[in-house]
């Protein structure tokens, strides 16, 4: 029960490792000569990582997804790129259908052509320990794309009543296919189980160290926190949630250091975030010229994000990072996100910007928010402690609050993921309407929150 679109599974040899690499035949895997030592695992590694940077993902539409269909952000320009999210029109036959389902399962079916060879590798046992960590980084990445597929293309877990349901989930691809192989969709209960099988065999393998750019044994336990989130099992999402805010080597900013902290890689609250460059970005679909007046201007803040931000304490470092400004011509005057404004000392600002995937942060909001829902793990602290820890480091003066409800947290994620690819998941799984800026009221049931799977998809297997 798995897998894709036929370019897709086929696709292969388009991972850019080495001359040798770039000109093998599309149907035949990475050859035993082409990845034949660890050394050579690391460059496909990065080639994986490499294939996160395009326009399509994280640094680019689905990095602004989330943000545009939960009605926080509003396009100001008629550029046209970001509409079809903001109006809800990702429907079968819109661009973002396709891109989506492409651009994860080309990653997916890279890292399937890698795992067929790695065995094989000539100087496993010399290098044993990098070894493992780089096949642990293979197998988080393969959890994190199709996690992402699943919450892209299917309902949340809290609105399936029936997990086990035929095609309830999305094509599951964990080897390499021949061309033409037809697939079908797993059930969601078997598309979230191998994603949990993944991020368990990643942290089997992988390491604990800071690599920018990389992930890591931090990095998935934060990952599969999030997942277990959604899914409502607090217990095991606060018990990975503590792991990661007491053991690792993280650490939340403090207020002095969080609005720099966008300009700068690595910084300590960021458990993962993709590298990108003056010469590897989104260029112009990056996430800095969709949130630029002097880019697409496609993703101001909404009226009513600007509503809900000037109820925020004035001592917050928060409120410095949305400013209202117009283009150089102008154009577009509305309140835009500064956390785009390019890394220090890159030749095109707007172009460099890594998207951060996960922050420390938003870790200690799941432990408050598995809490609040029941959960339980050793060690864990109250709620309201973690709320205010995250509170105290972003406004000054502040004073401890008593209690802390949901919705407390909901605003606190508001306000601190702003433009981060996570208001509109956080309301559907909390059943939360809301208010769009070009629709209006939106029940979360409403199945436009939902990405259709891609006409051509469906012309190539109607099983789909």
């Amino acid at each position: 029960m798995r897998k894709i679109f036929i370019i897709l599974l086929s696709s292969v040899a388009l991972f850019s490792c080495s001359k040798d690499l770039e000109q093998s035949p599309t149907d035949k895997l990475p050859s035993e000569e082409a990845i034949s030592t660890v050394s050579d695992l690391q460059i496909a590694v990065n080639g994986v990582y490499s294939t996160l940077v395009n326009s399509d993902g994280y640094c680019g539409d689905f990095g602004l997804y989330a943000d545009g269909k939960g009605g926080d952000v509003m396009y100001q320009s008629n550029a046209n790129h970001f509409a079809a999210i903001v109006d809800l029109q990702t429907n079968k036959n819109s661009d973002e259908s396709a891109v989506f389902y492409q651009v994860n399962y080309v990653a997916i079916a890279r890292i399937n052509d890698i795992l067929t060879v790695v065995e094989k590798i000539k100087d496993i046992s010399d290098n044993q320990s990098e070894y493992n960590d780089l096949v642990g980084q293979l197998h988080a990445i393969r959890a994190l794309l199709h996690f992402d597929l699943l919450r892209t293309f299917c309902p949340m877990p809290n609105f399936v009543a029936d997990k086990t349901a035929p095609k309830s989930g999305i094509v599951i691809s964990n080897e390499k296919y021949p061309v033409n192989t037809s697939f079908t969709r797993s059930t969601m209960k078997e598309s979230y189980d191998f994603v949990k099988a993944e991020f368990a065999t990643a942290l089997s393998l992988i390491g604990k160290d800071k690599v920018i750019g990389e992930m890591n044994y931090w990095t998935v336990l934060a990952l599969r926190a999030r997942m277990e989130l959604y899914l409502g099992e607090y217990n095991a999402a606060l018990a990975d949630a503590v792991n990661v805010i007491d053991n690792s080597p993280y650490a939340l900013l403090t207020r002095d250091k969080w609005l720099s902290s966008w300009t700068i890689e690595g910084a300590d609250e960021s458990l993962f975030e993709i590298r990108t460059s003056d010469t590897d970005n989104a260029q112009r679909e990056s996430l800095g010229y969709f949130c630029s007046p002097d880019g697409y201007a496609e993703c101001a803040a909404s009226e009513g994000f600007i509503l809900f931000y000037n109820t925020l304490d004035a001592n917050d470092i928060r409120r410095e990072s949305l400013v209202e400004e117009e283009s150089k011509d102008e154009d577009y005057l509305a309140f835009y996100v500064q956390k785009y404004r390019g890394r220090a000392g890159v030749t095109a600002p707007l172009y460099v910007n890594n998207p951060k995937i996960i922050r420390l942060s938003e870790i200690y909001y799941i432990a408050a928010e598995a809490v609040l829902n029941g959960g339980t793990a050793t060690g864990a602290k109250t709620a309201v402690e973690y709320y205010n820890s995250v509170r105290k480091n972003r406004i000054s003066g502040y004073t401890d609050a008593a209690t802390v409800t949901i919705n407390d947290i909901m605003n606190e994620r508001r306000i601190e993921l702003f433009c981060e690819n996570s208001r509109m998941f956080d309301l559907v799984r909390n059943a939360t309407s809301f208010d769009h800026p070009t629709i209006g009221t939106v029940q979360v049931t409403d199945p436009r929150l939902v990405v259709e799977i891609p006409q051509r998809e469906l012309d190539i297997n109607p099983d789909l």
